[in-house]
């Protein structure tokens, strides 16, 4: 398929947009008549006239951009398509063997049995791929066809659930009962809303943060960084799809740097989750490393796993700043209604790990332990882990004297069970002798399970490949106790 064409319609439907745009903004300035030009009952009555116009021709605007936008998400869709087909014909080349246009893929016939068996084998590969591809397509398609229909339909904001006051299953029972064309309008015209709301399937949350991402950039207000996450995702859904990226959340105005979260692989559909949390001096400059940290983990993990990483919050800039706890406390309740999102659109039999680094492992302390300060319980997850720990939740003095966050000593001041609850230290990281913010996770008197972190060296190597503590922290992931490395037996 030559796409040449519906990206040429696509630059036309954009132009007719920023044409329209200006022109609506000419007729609402003529519509402001001088006083000293023209005054009385005509004036009036025509300046009236005038105001009336811009509305449809800004409608109209919006539309064609809204066009513009699904007619690019379809050349995206179907050029990574096309490109997983030419992985196929990469992978038949030399062999004999030949995929036709209608993709049939057929091995020639060989004397040669452990040959013969090659083919077999390499033939079934490329069906899967040609498979994988359609598949794409047919997405891609799809999505663009409700795209299309949702253009001319208005949704209102008001329509959409309150995350604050409606839980994530509420909105995951509203969300099912729209149609592929509300659902379409929504995400074109709410993006902010819709792709940041919990209780919102991976896909649709993805789709709506790209495209506020892509605004972003575009009105160049983007943060440093941002193009390159941008990149990076739509390299990514180039490839299988265990390894594409869904962008769930983007909040470009957050309280200081933007909240990001994203995932390898979807979270819908997988198997086992880890979110991860990471800590002091994390923004979106810094997510390419973040990102490769948990692609080793979900290589580690060796299956059907969804690899998250959660900067839903606005993580301290430098050390002074994590000696306070108010960062913590402000994030702490988004990620627990996070893992609520997460457990309303997976499948019912997956898990949910939650992984803090630094001062990441206190914000997911503080998630859980919220369970204990009410009637709502803590994070939704099997397992917690908590690496280079400097504490997970501890009332810590700022400007105005103590800020009200849960205080944790040990793990009964926690939701999670203490045989739920792992931490891991290397020897030489100083930041898990200081317990800034509490009793350190990793010390005997907290309660928790202990694994080795053998090959980590000081603060930052905890998920390096080869590891003890990448490959324990994958052990835990997929409920394999029996396999982790602990360091010694909890006391009693």
């Amino acid at each position: 398929m030559d796409t040449a064409k519906l990206t040429g319609a696509a630059e036309a439907a954009g132009g007719l947009s920023s044409t329209l745009s200006t022109r609506a903004g000419e007729v609402q300035s003529a519509a402001d008549i001088p006083g000293g030009m023209w005054t009385g009952i005509d004036s009036s009555a025509a300046s009236s006239l005038i105001g009336a116009q811009p509305s449809p021709l800004y409608d109209a605007s919006d539309a064609f951009r809204r066009g513009r936008a699904a007619l690019e998400d379809l050349v995206t869709g179907v050029e990574a398509a096309k490109d997983r087909l030419g992985d196929a014909q990469d992978l038949v080349g030399g062999t004999g063997i030949t995929i036709g246009g209608d993709g049939t893929v057929t091995t020639p016939v060989v004397d040669n049995p452990t040959t013969a068996a090659n083919n077999d084998r390499i033939a079934q590969q490329a069906r899967q791929i040609i498979d994988a591809a359609l598949k794409m397509a047919e997405e891609a398609d799809q999505t663009a066809t409700a795209a299309v229909q949702a253009v001319g339909m208005d949704v209102s904001e008001s329509a959409i659930p309150d995350g604050k006051g409606d839980t994530p299953q509420e909105v995951k029972e509203w969300w099912d009962s729209l149609s592929d064309t509300e659902k379409q309008a929504f995400i074109a015209q709410h993006p902010e809303q819709i792709g940041n709301l919990d209780g919102i399937p991976a896909e649709a949350r993805h789709q709506a943060n790209m495209n506020h991402l892509a605004s972003e950039i575009a009105s160049g207000d983007a943060e440093n960084g941002s193009q390159q996450l941008l990149d990076r995702i739509q390299n990514s859904w180039k490839g299988p799809e265990s390894d594409r990226i869904y962008l769930l959340g983007f909040d470009p105005n957050g309280d200081s740097d933007a909240k990001v979260i994203a995932a390898i692989g979807n979270p819908d559909t997988a198997d086992r989750t880890a979110v991860f949390v990471p800590g002091t001096g994390n923004d979106i400059s810094k997510m390419g490393g973040n990102l490769d940290s948990m692609n080793r983990l979900q290589d580690a993990t060796g299956g059907n796993t969804s690899a998250i990483v959660w900067l839903g919050y606005d993580a301290p800039d430098h050390i002074p700043a994590a000696v306070l706890d108010g960062y913590a406390k402000d994030g702490a309740p988004d990620l627990r209604e996070f893992t609520r999102g997460l457990d309303a659109t997976n499948s019912p039999t997956g898990t949910t790990t939650v992984i803090g680094h630094s001062y990441g492992s206190t914000v997911v302390g503080t998630a859980d332990a919220l369970g204990k300060q009410g009637s709502n319980d803590g994070l939704v997850a099997r397992d917690i882990i908590a690496v280079g720990s400097p504490g997970m939740g501890y009332e810590s003095p700022d400007r105005q004297g103590f800020i009200d966050s849960p205080r944790v000593d040990n793990t009964s001041d926690m939701h999670m069970d203490s045989d739920h609850i792992w931490a891991g230290a290397a020897s030489n990281d100083v930041v898990t002798y200081t317990e800034v913010h509490g009793n350190a996770p990793h010390d005997w008197s907290f309660g928790g399970e202990r694994f080795t972190t053998d090959g980590s060296s000081g603060h930052s190597e905890y998920f390096e490949q080869g590891g003890a503590s990448l490959r324990n922290m994958a052990h835990i992931v997929n409920g394999e106790y029996d396999e982790v490395d602990h360091v010694g037996r909890r006391p009693g």
